[in-house]
């Protein structure tokens, strides 16, 4: 019988791990700490001597300024001397002055710079020297003065003792500045002493702080040693079951494999599936518009053969009636006018349906687009409702180019009736506008795909539903007209190798853009 302290033996101690991660995370923690402290201690280096320089610089600024007024103390006290070797106490009695007001100005400019300043209180023996200077300025100026009335009257011994009073004065200006300045030096010695006992005790400070550092390092060596074992052991019981699920891991990739073959294989019936019902979508969508386009061709023969006749039948009726009436019959010339307007009507829609419905070679001339798109646009705005304010931007820079102009024209007529009346109607009703100021700019511009002619107008827009079905022919949402206007456009960009662009947002306008190639190579090969 196995005893149970020999089975306890054979059983392999299990470590905890989690005491593990505790002991390595302490251990990186007391190391983070002293990499923090090094850092610390490194920055307060670094503000100490910033505030050392500046404090330095600070009091370096106001002892050249008190160098500066020393010199000016020097000039001041010259002039007084001169006045006996030139002559001219007026003169120099007013360089005296200025010299005098200059020093005076430096000397409250510096004790108001040390008053505001944030070591005012570090500058009270600065200041309490300054203020004697005032004082015996004062003295100066006194005495310089008189030294140079008693030379205007005449008074040479007078003069000269004042002269030399002046001169002492001046001295012992010097020698107050020089004190002033000296209080200064010894400000800036103290604080700079002051920051080396501070510097030296944080290099003490920074010495622990290595000596921490190599503690922690040597403790995360040795115990990272002991993972490392801990690691090790692991590693074989990992390396074990790799091997259990070796076995496996075939099968899985052989299963994988032929799971990725069936994968691929429905990828690409969805593709060819996707494919045939777009294309299945497309030709049905022409289909359609081929039965609308014959069903409008028909359509237009039997109009074009059943109302026309009829229609000049009308008009030459009114014509005789009116030339019957002469001028007797005012009521009825109204309905008659009305009728020649009801027969240019129905024979415009009848037009416009036998243009759309026929197919002719294009008659291409070579013109100036810019020139040629002002003269339309020029000539189309004076037919347009006054309200409607047309501009024009030329941007093809005098470009030529090759295509049917009659054909264009009709393009371009389209694009400004179409704007027009989606803004104010035919004009004649202002209760109906959509747009208070309409205004409808054509420009043209040289696109990727070739010249480009933009219509933009700030009408109210199209909705999605009217912009899905505006391309399609017979459909309008005006109570006039046959709804051939855009599917015209598109047959005749067509015809030209060239596409149609509507861009529309509800409530701010509509843009149309007409492209066709500029070369006739090009469009042929389209």
């Amino acid at each position: 019988m196995i005893s149970l302290s020999a089975l306890a033996a054979k059983t392999p101690r299990v470590r905890s791990h989690t005491r593990v991660h505790i002991v390595y995370f302490i251990l990186a923690s007391f190391d983070i700490l002293a990499v923090g402290a090094g850092l610390l201690l490194s920055n307060h280096f670094a503000g100490l001597f910033e505030r050392t320089v500046e404090y330095r610089q600070q009091w370096d600024k106001t002892l050249t300024k008190m160098w500066e007024i020393n010199d000016l103390v020097m000039e001041m006290s010259a002039p007084v001397v001169h006045v006996f070797e030139t002559g001219d106490p007026v003169g120099k009695s007013r360089k005296f002055e200025e010299n005098l007001s200059a020093v005076k100005r430096a000397v409250i400019s510096l004790q108001q710079e040390l008053i505001n300043s944030d070591q005012a209180e570090a500058a009270q023996d600065a200041l309490a020297a300054l203020h004697v200077v005032n004082s015996t300025l004062k003295l100066t100026a006194e005495h310089g003065r008189s030294a140079f009335s008693q030379y205007y009257n005449g008074w040479i011994d007078k003069a000269a003792h004042c002269m030399s009073m002046t001169q002492g004065f001046a001295t012992k200006l010097k020698h107050q500045f020089h004190g002033a300045m000296a209080s200064i030096m010894v400000l800036t010695r103290n604080y700079e002493t002051s920051s080396v006992q501070e510097m030296q005790k944080l290099k003490n400070f920074e010495g622990l702080i290595g000596l921490f550092i190599l503690v922690m390092v040597a403790c995360v060596t040795i115990y990272g040693h002991y993972i490392g074992k801990v690691m090790k052991q692991k590693h074989e019981h990992i390396a074990e079951a790799n091997r259990r699920l070796e076995a496996s891991r075939a099968d899985t990739l052989a299963f994988a494999a032929r799971l990725q073959t069936v994968n691929d294989d429905v990828t690409r019936l969805n593709h060819e599936l996707t494919s045939n019902m777009k294309l299945l979508e497309d030709a049905q969508e022409q289909n359609i518009r081929k039965g609308k386009l014959a069903q409008l061709g028909q359509l237009t023969a039997t109009v074009a053969h059943e109302i026309r006749n009829p229609l000049n039948t009308i008009r030459t009726a009114a014509y005789l009636i009116s030339r019957k009436l002469g001028s007797n019959g005012s009521e009825l010339e109204v309905q008659i006018e009305r009728i020649n307007k009801g027969v240019i009507r129905c024979d415009n829609i009848i037009s416009e349906l036998l243009d759309f419905t026929r197919s002719q070679a294009l008659q291409a001339e070579t013109v100036n687009v810019d020139d040629w798109l002002e003269d339309v646009v020029r000539e189309q705005a004076q037919k347009l409702p006054q309200i409607v304010k047309v501009e024009f931007k030329a941007g093809l820079a005098g470009m030529s180019a090759a295509f049917d102009t009659s054909r264009m024209y009709r393009v371009v007529v389209n694009f400004l009736s179409n704007a027009s009346e989606a803004m104010v109607g035919r004009g004649d009703e202002p209760n109906k506008f959509s747009t208070s100021a309409p205004r409808i700019v054509i420009s043209s511009r040289m696109g990727t795909r070739g010249i480009e002619i933009a219509c933009a107008d700030n009408g109210p827009g199209m909705t999605e539903e009217t912009l899905k079905k505006v391309r399609e022919p017979l459909f309008t949402t005006k109570s006039y007209g046959v709804g051939l206007g855009i599917p015209a456009i598109e047959k005749i960009l067509d015809e030209h190798g060239g596409g149609l662009r509507i861009d529309t947002k509800l409530g701010e306008g509509t843009i149309m853009t007409a492209w066709f190639p500029s070369n006739l190579d090009k469009r042929e090969a389209a």
